[in-house]
């Protein structure tokens, strides 16, 4: 296994304008999850811009309660702080008193990460698309948990969509099919392996996404979802 998720432990984190965050808060009955950046930090709040557009604003009041997650220097971060003001285009959180952090190992040839991110794939003379979640991600390929067994050999258009990032396209061939023993429906782990000229940091960002997605899916069993 790629990520050994330690306990949750004390870390020195140090917030600074323009880092990336990911946040979630529960709103009508449903956790919402948005990734932004900090616009300032101050002594006694952090200010944040709004992840929303004007044609699709985000709702965030104060007193709100509020996680917020985010990777610095080989680790992620994490804590639970209250909203203090929002308006329109930013809102303040308070600033934590404590938060907790969990190492991550370098991502490196022959290592991967279990997380669900969302794909989409075609076979290149198909113009049918098919959707799909990564059972697992490497720098070499993933594995994905599809409806339908992907014959070996079949070359593949790959596009993967991160909240707030451009669309990350790839070339790849599938090498194997098999079913999950795992699943409680009829899904298939199918191999797909990059081609050569795959873009490293684009695979190196769906990655760190990952890292997120993990720590959102132990949120989920913490709190009884799972």
């Amino acid at each position: 296994m790629f990520l050994d998720w330690f306990r949750g432990k004390k870390g020195a984190l140090k917030l600074k304008a323009k880092q990336e965050v990911e946040i979630e808060f529960l709103a009508d009955e449903t956790y919402k999850t948005y990734f932004t950046t900090i616009l300032d930090v101050r002594r006694k709040e952090v200010i944040l811009k709004n992840p929303g557009t004007e044609r699709r604003p985000v709702r965030i009041e104060s007193g709100q309660a509020i996680t917020v997650t985010t990777i610095d220097e080989g680790k992620l971060y994490y804590f639970d702080t209250t909203v203090t003001d929002a308006g329109e285009r930013e809102f303040d959180i308070a600033t934590p008193s404590t938060n907790q952090s969990e190492d991550i190992p370098k991502f490196e040839p022959g290592s991967s990460i279990e997380a669900p991110v969302g794909v989409e794939y075609r076979a290149m003379k198909l113009a049918h698309t098919q959707s799909a979640t990564t059972h697992s991600l490497s720098l070499d390929g993933m594995v994905l948990s599809c409806n339908i067994g992907i014959p070996t050999g079949t070359d593949l258009h790959i596009e993967v969509q991160i909240p707030g990032a451009p669309t990350y396209s790839f070339k790849g061939k599938a090498t194997g099919a098999r079913l999950d023993p795992n699943s409680k429906t009829k899904k298939y782990l199918c191999d797909i392996e990059y081609a050569e000229d795959a873009n490293k940091d684009d695979k190196l960002s769906i990655m760190r996404y990952a890292v997120y997605l993990k720590r959102r899916e132990e949120r989920r069993k913490q709190r009884g979802e799972l």
